[in-house]
């Protein structure tokens, strides 16, 4: 008898304060819904970035100019440490490679205007 009587306790302490019970329940229940969408969203947004990255190519290689380390560091491709040289260089030194090209952009001011502005200008090598 004494092993049924705690559940027995148990049982009625359940029946005793059924409301306290039920909003207890439905807080586990929507608790663990909760935690399972942010997973299921966190495990979505990782296969949507995974599939992104892997659409671009294993064989693509971007190489950008940089600061170097003896002035104030501006960010990438602040200084043309690339040079024309070097985007020829690339594809001769790589001969697997099935094409290579040099994508060249600067800023370039509109003295015409007033106020003056700066305006990007791209283009690339075939």
């Amino acid at each position: 008898m004494m092993l049924f009587e705690p559940m027995r306790d148990a049982f009625r302490a359940l029946r005793i304060n059924i409301l306290r019970s039920v909003l207890t329940t439905l807080g586990i229940i929507i608790g663990v819904g909760a935690v399972i969408v942010m997973v299921s969203i966190g495990a979505g947004a990782q296969a949507q970035v995974e599939d992104i990255i892997s659409s671009m190519g294993a064989d693509v290689l971007y190489v950008f100019p940089g600061s170097t380390l003896g002035r104030a560091r501006m960010g990438t491709g602040s200084l043309p440490t690339l040079t024309e040289d070097d985007a020829e260089a690339i594809p001769k030194r790589n001969s697997g490679n099935p094409g290579c090209s040099a994508l060249y952009s600067r800023l370039a001011t509109d003295h015409l205007r007033q106020p003056e502005l700066a305006y990007p200008h791209n283009g690339s090598t075939p």
